[in-house]
């Protein structure tokens, strides 16, 4: 997708103990991901790492001939 790079991106950073919380959302179309990184990783490290990981859900969401994984969903099983 080649609109992917001039979207409009809000970072929202929590340090929680020894890392810190990444949100990160686009503007457009309100979706939101969450990542974790070190505390002492420095604010571009954590925006890149929300962005990319941003930017992967994206194209996944964005690519109608992007199928999940059989058996694969939220969460996990005990």
């Amino acid at each position: 997708m080649s609109d992917l790079g001039k979207r409009q991106i809000i970072f929202e950073m929590i340090v929680v103990g020894d890392y810190v919380r990444v949100a990160t959302v686009d503007v457009k179309t309100g979706l939101e991901v969450v990542a974790v990184g070190p505390k002492s990783a420095s604010e571009y490290e954590l925006k890149k790492l929300g962005e990319r990981k941003l930017m992967r859900v994206l194209e996944q969401h964005l690519d109608p001939n992007h199928k999940k994984k059989p058996g694969t969903r939220p969460g996990f099983t005990i």
